[in-house]
């Protein structure tokens, strides 16, 4: 014999006919009070058929990630936002254009000119006071320092001035904390006083790892070159980027 009652809302509850989910009130029901987990147990419409079954939880994550198998595709809306505690790391315009706020990015350069920083052998470190941007605050007192482990794409130039013909060599280092990236210059003594040094590198850095731009001029009587610096024609100045 079916059987028929009302609940505490006054809706009423038969086995003669299927209990609508409207009737369903679980408000008032006690909280699980932990993490879901495996084999906890949710009900399911099977096919949408209107026959009620039973799933564990652990059945969920097999459905996603059935949906980023091969050949399938997830759509995730005209913008997809990855958080990065509690600003937004990735974010994924309705177009496809990728930003990342907090991926280590810096361009750096040398403002004004500092004399008499080589020519007869001084190795001088790129003076390089004004920053351009430095998206995650990776850079300070003419060093990167890389904030986590990775490949680093490097960018660089010295530019130097009042060089003589006596002048032999300059050697145009990135410097970081494993070892060096040297690119030697040679000049053809036509007489131009002012060159500039320059090299592109993808530099492999630990977490921690510092690197700066470094120049090693000689051949001169003393350290008569000067490091050339603009605060509009970048002159001296550091690109770095992390690209894996």
């Amino acid at each position: 014999m079916g059987w028929t009652f009302y609940n505490s809302n006054g809706q009423r509850l038969s086995t003669a006919s299927a209990i609508n989910i409207t009737n369903l009130d679980i408000d008032g029901a006690t909280d699980i009070g932990a993490d879901i987990v495996d084999a906890d147990l949710f009900i399911i419409d099977d096919g949408a058929g209107g026959t009620n079954r039973k799933t564990a939880a652990s059945r969920i994550s097999t459905y996603i990630e059935g949906a980023f198998t091969a050949g399938a595709k997830v759509d995730l809306g005209s913008n997809l936002l990855v958080g990065n505690g509690g600003s937004t790391g990735i974010a994924i315009s309705a177009n496809g254009e990728v930003t990342m706020a907090a991926q280590p990015s810096v361009f750096a350069l040398n403002s004004a000119y500092d004399n008499t920083v080589t020519g007869n052998g001084a190795t001088a470190t790129a003076d390089l006071n004004t920053e351009r941007y430095d998206q995650n605050g990776d850079f300070a007192s003419d060093t990167f320092t890389a904030p986590v482990t990775g490949r680093y794409l490097v960018a660089g130039c010295i530019t130097l001035g009042e060089r003589t013909t006596a002048h032999t060599q300059s050697d145009f280092d990135i410097s970081f904390s494993n070892s060096i990236v040297r690119f030697a210059h040679v000049p053809n003594n036509n007489g131009n006083v002012r060159y500039g040094c320059s090299g592109t590198a993808i530099i492999d850095m630990d977490a921690a790892d510092t690197l700066t731009l470094t120049v090693r001029s000689t051949g001169e009587s003393s350290d008569v070159q000067r490091m050339l610096g603009h605060p509009d024609t970048n002159d001296t100045f550091i690109s770095v980027q992390l690209i894996a």
